[in-house]
């Protein structure tokens, strides 16, 4: 994930793992947003448990703060990775004033609620404010029978969620039909978004897919 520094300059966020240890977030920074330094330390690390498909939101500072703050959004994986509704392989949250400096948050965004659908993990945030301060997050769900899928849920406050009912793209069309994963959206120009996805057809062959909304 990628956000623009009120100093002009950008900061991607991204996953990564050293041998069979468990992934952590970690940063780079860029003057273009093509050549990148990255940064010293985890922006999120643990010992036991893995961390990975981070998205960063701006939120409101606090008062005496001149600066933005920020939330990031990220999957809390069991390490080693395991299957089950008890498993923990749910979307957390941590804040930072400067975006380097993470807290983790008490409680969990997006937890693991579907056997059908969730009993694998829930992962792969997308989180967007809406234009009258609200949230809504698309994320991923996987189970031990369906590889995918893309859901949503709503949140006055980016903490609290409520899931809406079924899923937004299912495993259901010829280039699709094996895998969807990993949403990212944009709005359009003319009112609308546009969602991109990691997709897998029926002979194996992945690519990034995209869907509009009405």
């Amino acid at each position: 994930d990628v956000i623009p520094l009120p100093d002009g300059r950008w900061r991607m966020y991204f996953e990564a793992r050293s041998g069979n240890r468990p992934s952590e977030v970690l940063s780079a920074i860029s003057t273009d947003g093509l050549k990148w330094e990255p940064e010293a330390g985890a922006r999120v690390a643990d010992p036991e448990w893995s961390f990975g498909s981070p998205r960063c939101i701006y939120i409101q500072p606090p008062e005496e703060s001149p600066e933005p703050g920020y939330r990031l959004y990220f999957h809390h994986y069991s390490h080693p990775m395991q299957s089950g509704l008890d498993a923990q392989n749910h979307i957390i949250s941590a804040i930072s004033g400067d975006g380097l400096h993470f807290e983790i948050e008490p409680g969990i965004r997006m937890a693991q609620e579907s056997e059908e659908r969730e009993s694998y993990a829930v992962y792969a945030p997308e989180v967007i404010r809406l234009a009258n301060g609200t949230y809504r997050i698309y994320y991923s769900g996987w189970s031990d029978e369906i590889r995918g899928g893309i859901f949503s849920a709503s949140s006055p406050d980016g903490l609290n969620w409520a899931k809406d009912a079924g899923p937004l793209l299912d495993l259901d069309r010829p280039l699709d039909c094996r895998m969807v994963s990993e949403p990212c959206v944009i709005d359009l120009d003319d009112g609308r978004c546009r969602l991109y996805y990691e997709a897998e057809d029926r002979n194996g062959k992945r690519r990034i897919l995209s869907a509009a909304s009405g």
